[in-house]
């Protein structure tokens, strides 16, 4: 699975894009991400800028564009039929680029702006900046900058005729150079808090702010959002045949913060958190949880038919994505930080229903509901604690003389020895072993509460008899 990927950043007039899964054209979408087999095709009063990483691409009315490649380490379009400006702002950029059009193959020597048009069996390659190398097949011509070549293959003719000329100026290039001045202004105003191949990261700096969070470093947040804003609910899933489940978000700067990074909560609003500095980012179709219809509690996120997501939260493991179809061991959701998937790593068995995402336009489809927490339950009260009973009447102590009176001995009776421990009454037989039973449970039993007095073990054995011997 490529790593890059295009946007469809804005469009005027008609425009459409071929859907591979459906074998058909559907109306284009902005912030819709491109990938190799993906066609663009404007009317008669049609534009459509695209961006992927740095490069820029503008379609002028009638024009279609195939995207051949959006691979790693190379880019190449086929131009139909209409008129296509690009710009190259990175060397190694130049290098991985081609563009084919008819009997042709163009490529930039380095960084410029670049025009190619397509007629009936004629093609116009023009420079206005930056130099151009131009393949007919019979011969190899470069195009300096100020300077338009025409390339036509006669018919019956041995080979392709070559005419030069200066570019031409019409109201497809005034489009172009109006807009490149816009760029330059946003490209010298940037922060460089991300790398410049991150797809839609020129809308950061004028849609948001940058801060730093004193856990995850360098945060964005955006400056205007309705009330009750949250990541990855206003917009809408459209299934790709390369990544599957893919978002697409409807605010203007809706491309870099939901297909790279992470979102956090902080400080009472919601932060987009890039991670580190990667010059080639990669990009993911979506980065959320999915959970199923009785799966665990979510607060933050949307629902349809039963299918919950929420924003990855920063640090948290991507998992892999929700299919459509049956199993392709060859699909793979790539980390957004180049993390190499491992083996272990398969599809996800959990996928959401095609008919809970519909395919309309995006000005009339009303955004998802936001999910409602579940109702706490009431918290449960602790139980009362119990008050140990107080007693009726509090348990007097012994008299002191009770204690210190020395006590007769009837007739019989010896005295017992010192240190012996033993009473001086007479004992029956069997008596002398339940007397030591009842001092050892005694011994054992808990020490009375606070406040209650001891009442001494004499007065427990045998109070009546001590009361009648006083």
């Amino acid at each position: 699975m490529p790593g890059r990927a295009g946007r469809l950043v804005d469009f005027q007039g008609t425009v459409w894009l071929f859907d591979v899964a459906q074998g058909r054209w559907e109306e284009g979408l902005r912030n819709r991400a491109l990938t190799g087999g993906d066609r663009l095709s404007t009317g008669p009063d049609g534009r459509a800028e695209v961006r992927i990483g740095s490069t820029e691409l503008r379609l002028g009315p009638r024009t279609e564009l195939e995207f051949v490649d959006i691979g790693e380490d190379r880019l190449v379009w086929r131009l139909a039929m209409g008129s296509l400006a690009w710009r190259v702002r990175r060397h190694e950029i130049a290098r991985e680029t081609e563009l084919r059009a008819a009997s042709v193959r163009v490529r930039a020597e380095g960084p410029g702006h670049y025009r190619l048009d397509v007629g009936d069996d004629v093609v116009w390659a023009s420079a206005w900046r930056g130099s151009l190398r131009v393949d007919s097949g019979d011969q190899l011509v470069r195009v300096g900058p100020g300077r338009r070549a025409e390339f036509m293959r006669p018919g019956s003719g041995p080979g392709t005729a070559v005419t030069w000329s200066v570019p031409e100026r019409d109201a497809f290039s005034d489009w172009v150079a109006r807009d490149e001045w816009r760029d330059d202004e946003l490209a010298a105003a940037r922060a460089g808090y991300v790398s410049p191949e991150m797809t839609g990261a020129e809308d950061l700096d004028r849609h948001g702010r940058w801060e730093r969070h004193p856990e995850y470093g360098v945060v964005w947040t955006p400056l205007v959002v309705a009330a009750g804003w949250e990541p990855f609910r206003h917009g809408r899933w459209v299934w790709h045949a390369r990544w599957g489940w893919t978002w697409v978000d409807a605010a203007p700067w809706g491309f870099a913060p939901f297909h790279y990074g992470r979102w956090a909560r902080w400080g009472g609003r919601w932060c987009w958190v890039p991670g580190p500095y990667l010059a080639r980012p990669v990009f993911s179709p979506a980065l959320v949880a999915w959970f199923g219809p009785s799966g665990p509690g979510v607060s933050v996120g949307v629902t349809l038919h039963g299918r919950h997501w929420a924003p990855l939260p920063p640090r948290h493991a991507h998992p892999p994505p929700p299919r459509q179809d049956a199993p392709d061991p060859r699909r793979r959701w790539p980390d957004p930080h180049g993390r190499a998937p491992g083996p272990e790593e398969r599809p996800h068995p959990v996928r959401p229903p095609r008919s809970a995402y519909p395919i309309e336009p995006m000005q009339s489809a009303q955004p998802p509901r936001a999910v409602q927490p579940p109702q706490a339950a009431p918290p449960v009260q602790p139980p009362a604690t119990r008050e140990a009973p107080q007693a009726s009447s509090p348990v007097r102590p012994a008299p002191a003389e009770l204690a210190e009176r020395p006590r007769r001995f009837e007739p019989g009776e010896r005295a017992p020895r010192a240190g012996s421990g033993e009473g001086g009454e007479r004992l029956r037989p069997g008596e002398r072993a339940n007397r030591e039973e009842r001092q050892e449970s005694a011994a054992a039993a808990p020490a009375p509460a606070p406040g209650r007095a001891r009442v001494p073990e004499s007065m427990r054995d045998r109070p009546r008899e001590r009361q009648q011997t006083l």
